[in-house]
């Protein structure tokens, strides 16, 4: 069946989920109606909002970076996860996903809820031109929040360029910009370097 979206005075409608514009909404109705559905939804200090389909190139470029992570992880204590796992931001009561995630051991979850972790040591986002300044502003600052963060990936899509931003310390971080597909970026809380020409593979960068 096919989404549809319904543009009315005071409403979205999502399927036959309806989201009012100006209402808050409690963490227990945001599950309930993120379970019914048929996108991924984050929630913002009791707002609710739908993201945006992603491109192929988007989706291709994800899915290499997480390929290149389990491979270099395999053998450690490292854990991977997808764009179908929500991160807990504690201090806005908010919850978002990433595009991949790395775990130190475990993953610690909120309230028992296997699709929401508490505890991402490194997130890596793919920039899409509608989602690219949230990306590198206020959802950066939103998981700068969270303890065991300790670097942020940040991908474009139109040119070869990765930045990897990593915690010093409580407020200082160090960025390293990466963009040339013959060169690796060191993502530093892991210890683990990729080749930007394996994150690009498949990539025609050139048509861009």
């Amino acid at each position: 069946m096919g989404i549809f979206v319904l543009l009315c005075k005071n409403s979205l409608f999502y399927g036959c989920i309806t989201f009012a514009r100006n209402t808050t909404y409690s963490i227990e109705e945001y599950f309930e109606l993120e379970a019914q559905s048929l996108e991924k939804l984050e929630y913002y200090d009791g707002k609710i909002t739908k993201i945006s389909g992603v491109s192929y190139v988007h989706n291709r470029i994800a899915t290499n970076v997480l390929t290149a992570l389990n491979i270099a992880l395999i053998e450690t204590m490292f854990e991977v996860s997808n764009s179908d796992t929500k991160i807990h931001i504690p201090s806005i009561e908010s919850f978002v996903y990433p595009d991949a995630v790395v775990i130190c051991e475990k993953p610690l979850f909120y309230q028992n809820r296997v699709d929401t972790i508490l505890n991402p040591l490194l997130v890596v986002e793919v920039l899409s031109p509608s989602t690219e300044e949230y990306d590198r502003g206020e959802k950066f600052y939103l998981y700068r929040s969270l303890a065991s963060f300790k670097e942020y990936v940040v991908v474009h899509q139109k040119h070869a360029l990765v930045s990897a931003f990593f915690r010093l310390n409580e407020k200082d971080w160090r960025t390293d910009d990466v963009a040339d597909l013959t060169e690796t970026v060191h993502l530093q809380s892991i210890d683990v370097k990729l080749k930007l020409s394996n994150i690009y593979r498949g990539i025609d960068l050139s048509a861009r």
